[in-house]
């Protein structure tokens, strides 16, 4: 049974990929959690977790020796990914860790407009969201240290990961069923997706490979998803017409007040500026912000009426190519264990019980409605 560290185990993917190789019995789960607020969705498995902060390259090393693996998760401080990445390998070395699986973004490409675009291609320079910047600056200071033998490191560039409990389930789910969901350009752009237990069974591949050399590799589910086909399948689970979605230009994005602020937020003069306010300081800003925008605060009410378009909206659904995966496939095999109707109505059962749209419809109401349209 190999043993597998988990760097960043409390969070969305961390939790499930703790849950996914506890439950199969067939894999040593280690949960390496940076703070105590993080133990509480791995609670059900008793003090199965060890505490480490991932950019302490001494500390971490005593909690992963003996590993067969590690998955580093950490997300941390944008400006920090990439020392923090560094960190973690030289843990690894340190402690002997043959394996380091490193989970960047595809959204280090952009809109991926050129069709060229393979997964040796280089990150895109300049990127506009600080995440993105964050994780390409991971990429590149991994990627020099592909030569160095004693420890094997593969990247894995997920597109937008869905399924129970995911944000981009969530979020367009609670759009739907407020009436202000949108689709920029009749929803024709591509919606690179990677279903969350495909996902799982991506790093778990990796795993159990012979020692792979170094190397990016693009993960993503089979089917090529529109924005629209995705739209209109969950508008499917949850019994929402897809009539009412609005229909908007996809012109080009001009940016607001409210993004302008967000952008000097996350200058290194905004940081130390949120750094030295009062809680109760940054909660006006922070609902300020929310005004400016046209939304409420996560906490609040879900907005309805008009949709309001973000600047990362209009970059997502205006992607032009899906990533190409053929490379992980030819490398580790298949791995993708879902399709994107089977994905779909496995999300829809989780939507329709946390109450969105109908919650007592049967998957066989959604499904029917869903061939039917």
């Amino acid at each position: 049974m190999k043993r597998i560290a988990v760097i960043g185990a409390g969070g969305f993917v961390g939790a499930r990929f703790v849950e996914f190789g506890t439950l199969s019995g067939e894999w040593e789960i280690v949960p390496i959690i940076r703070s105590f607020k993080s133990a509480a969705r791995l609670a059900r498995f008793g003090r199965c977790w060890r505490r480490a902060d991932a950019a302490d390259t001494r500390q971490l090393c005593g909690e992963i020796t003996g590993c067969d693996a590690v998955v580093n998760l950490a997300l941390g401080d944008f400006d920090s990914m990439a020392s923090t990445a560094v960190s973690v390998w030289e843990a690894c070395a340190a402690a002997g860790v043959p394996l380091l699986i490193h989970l960047s973004s595809g959204e280090v490409f952009g809109r991926a407009e050129d069709p060229a675009l393979n997964d040796d291609s280089p990150p895109l320079a300049g990127h506009w969201m600080e995440y993105a910047r964050g994780k390409a600056a991971a990429e590149l200071a991994l990627r020099s240290r592909f030569d160095d033998a004693s420890v094997s490191c593969i990247i894995l560039r997920p597109g937008l990961i869905w399924g129970p409990r995911s944000p981009w389930v969530a979020g367009p789910a609670g759009q739907l069923v407020a009436g202000n969901a949108f689709l920029l350009g009749g929803g024709k752009g591509i919606c690179n997706l990677i279903y969350l237990d495909n996902l799982m069974h991506s790093i778990l591949g990796v795993v159990e490979s012979a020692r792979p050399a170094s190397g990016c590799y693009n993960v993503g589910d089979d089917e090529t998803v529109t924005w629209a086909d995705y739209y209109h399948a969950l508008a499917a689970q949850i019994g929402v017409d897809f009539s009412t979605v609005h229909q908007l230009s996809a012109s080009k994005y001009r940016a607001g007040l409210g993004d302008r602020l967000d952008g000097l937020r996350s200058t290194q003069l905004g940081k130390q500026l949120k750094q030295s306010l009062s809680k109760a300081a940054k909660q006006r800003i922070k609902r300020a912000l929310h005004l400016l925008r046209g939304t409420e605060p996560a906490s609040g009410p879900v907005p309805s009426g008009q949709p309001q378009v973000t600047r990362g909206d209009w970059h997502l659904q205006n992607t032009q190519h899906k990533l190409p995966i053929a490379k992980f496939a030819a490398a580790f095999g298949p791995r993708n264990r879902y399709t994107f109707e089977a994905a779909m109505n496995l999300t829809g059962h989780w939507l329709r019980f946390a109450g969105y749209g109908n919650r007592w419809a049967p998957a066989e109401i959604a499904s029917s409605a869903q061939a039917k349209s």
